[in-house]
């Protein structure tokens, strides 16, 4: 349903039954993070929330529970007679070309004029890693996320988007070379400006093997995909980093900080990677070595770790090769924090 241009997307400038229609699909489009569109002069379209749900959200919500029964079977009814006009349908068929497009509008000259410098995969730095050991079976931890994640950089880097694996699979990478051992997700960060683009050019993932999903808050658009690896039932967080032209800087954005689902204390530990990074100090990015591949990282790996995990970035756990397991050590100050008490 969220992904239904028949269903939950709603043109700025309908009239006549479509109107009427997307009038009582209102309670669905509520539910389901229904989307305004408005069309471009390019033939491209501009996407945005249909609802403020910052503003009586539980009255809203209740409301549309009541109602959808009824006005989605009604709102169903008016789209399919809307569809029938020529211009309506065409209008919906060029949005839905316009969303399975994986063409991409690139962003490079604009990149180049902030001077955040972009540089190829062959012109890359090599990164430092510390080299701790882990257990040899570990090599197999997130093996179908680390194929998955080997096609997403392949289909980026071909589109020349800009991005860098970070939080734990960075951390991982400046470690260990590879997967952090008891990690169960992977990491992957991309400039806002590029969401689009990168929602599209991961359509090139087979769709046997992989689903491109927009899971931005409602509140906070084109801010937050995710890549579900069918095999494993697992998914790749792919985030977005706003830029502040007038600072030179980058920061995380939390897509779904203000959803009411969501607890928070993991509100409270997201806030904290919400910390600017300068440009100079991401880009250019390095390559790092990740369990047989090789992928970007922010420049100053080391300092951007520290500003969102602390100074201490060693392991929480060392691993002990008499006895085969990583015992916890306790003097991090990873275990003093009060949400992993």
């Amino acid at each position: 349903y969220t992904e239904n241009p028949y269903i939950n997307f709603t043109f700025k400038d309908a009239t006549r039954i479509e109107k009427y229609a997307n009038f009582f699909l209102i309670p669905t489009q509520f539910l389901f993070g229904g989307r305004m569109i408005k069309s471009n002069d390019d033939d491209g379209f501009k996407i945005e929330p249909r609802f403020d749900y910052n503003q009586n959200f539980y009255p809203k919500a209740v409301g549309s529970i009541i109602l959808t029964p009824f006005s989605h079977f009604v709102g169903l009814m008016l789209k399919g007679i809307a569809l029938i006009d020529k211009d309506v349908n065409l209008k919906h068929q060029k949005l839905i070309e316009w969303l399975n497009n994986k063409d991409i509008q690139s962003n490079l000259s604009y990149y180049e004029k902030l001077r955040i410098e972009i540089v190829s995969e062959d012109q890359m730095e090599l990164a430092d890693c510390q080299n701790y050991q882990r257990r040899k079976e570990d090599v197999e931890t997130l093996k179908e996320e680390r194929i998955a994640l080997k096609n997403i950089a392949k289909i980026l880097k071909k589109k020349k988007i800009p991005f860098w694996i970070d939080c734990g699979t960075c951390l991982g990478a400046y470690r260990y070379g590879g997967v952090i051992p008891w990690d169960f997700d992977v990491d992957v960060s991309i400039l806002k400006t590029d969401f689009w683009n990168a929602y599209k050019a991961l359509k090139e993932l087979d769709p046997n093997l992989y689903q491109v999903q927009d899971w931005s808050g409602r509140d906070r658009p084109a801010s937050y995909l995710k890549v579900y690896v069918k095999k494993s039932h697992n998914l790749i967080d792919i985030y977005t980093f706003d830029i502040d032209e007038k600072e030179k800087t980058i920061s995380y954005l939390i897509s779904n900080e203000n959803s009411i689902f969501l607890p928070e204390s993991w509100k409270i530990r997201e806030r904290t990677y919400v910390k600017p990074s300068k440009i100079e100090d991401v880009f250019p990015l390095k390559l790092a070595q990740f369990d047989g591949l090789y992928l970007p990282v922010p420049k100053k790996t080391k300092e951007y770790l520290q500003l969102r995990y602390g100074e201490n970035i060693e392991p929480v756990k060392i691993f002990n090769p008499v006895t085969n397991q990583y015992e916890k050590d306790l003097s991090h100050p990873y275990w003093k924090i009060s949400y992993m008490k």
